[in-house]
């Protein structure tokens, strides 16, 4: 039927609105109007030092949410529309499980741990390794004792990540690096993001990751359920993966402790 425009009042019906049968104005339930459109790539930020009462969207204590569970809450309202959406953890400790969400719409959602600068070696040298050849990196009054293994390497120049698999007195040891450049700045980096497991749900897909150190909840550090899609950069697990019948899942320059159990992949 038909409602004259005088009874309306001052309320407009759009994507956010809708008029009640008793004449009043409301939004849809869940809050917000419904589902937002992103118009641009989204920016959040977690820190043990956020609340999540914030909006998120401000790298600040007064900004910044405390959970990745409420990110993960916001991040399932969102229709990406063609545009991604960044997460940013700040230093610290979160013995939550990660369970992440990417909402609907083309785009891919990023989580991003915060490295741990440890040392910087300005000018060092640095030899190509390539398959079973590893590469080294070696500075004169550097790099001493054998801490740096299992930390990563920053090549400022190629602007790449490498783990670190031994260290020696002034040398690291490193595979299947080709280096532009055989004399050049490198930077070693500890994860200053720990969590206590990611669990990929099913068909969730266009997930990366990036510099997080997984933990371990005792049996899996990643476990990803079937139809689902993750891309690891530069993480540290200490416990075992866990890929089911996963679309294109792929894991770079990462790091497995070594008292860990073998890693499975079914």
């Amino acid at each position: 039927g038909t409602m004259a425009t005088a009874r309306l009042g001052s309320g407009t019906a759009d994507s956010t609105t809708f008029l009640r049968g008793d004449q009043t104005w409301a939004t849809p339930a869940g809050g917000g109007g419904g589902r937002e459109i992103l118009s641009a790539d989204r920016a959040y930020y977690i820190r043990t030092d956020g609340s999540d009462s914030n909006d998120g969207m401000t790298n600040s204590s007064g900004g910044a949410w405390l959970t990745a569970a409420k990110a993960n809450e916001v991040i399932a309202t969102l229709d990406k529309n063609g545009f991604d959406v960044d997460v940013y953890m700040g230093a610290g400790t979160w013995s939550e499980e990660i369970t992440p969400r990417t909402g609907i719409g083309e785009g891919t959602v990023r989580w991003h741990g915060t490295l741990t600068l440890v040392e910087t070696a300005t000018s060092a040298t640095v030899t190509v390794g390539s398959g079973g050849t590893a590469g080294t990196v070696t500075k004169t009054g550097q790099f001493t004792g054998d801490t740096h293994k299992g930390l990563l390497a920053y090549f400022v120049t190629d602007d790449a990540y490498r783990v670190i698999y031994s260290n020696n007195n002034n040398a690291l040891t490193l595979a299947d690096f080709a280096p532009s450049a055989t004399t050049q700045d490198v930077a070693i980096y500890s994860w200053g993001t720990i969590v206590n497991r990611i669990t990929m749900p099913v068909g969730v897909g266009n997930f990366e990751i990036y510099g997080i150190h997984v933990q371990g909840d005792g049996t899996y550090s990643l476990y990803q359920n079937a139809y689902s899609a993750v891309t690891v950069y530069y993480c540290q697990f200490n416990d075992q993966i866990f890929l089911y019948n996963s679309n294109n899942p792929f894991i770079y320059d990462s790091y497995f402790y070594e008292t860990a159990a073998i890693p499975m992949v079914t």
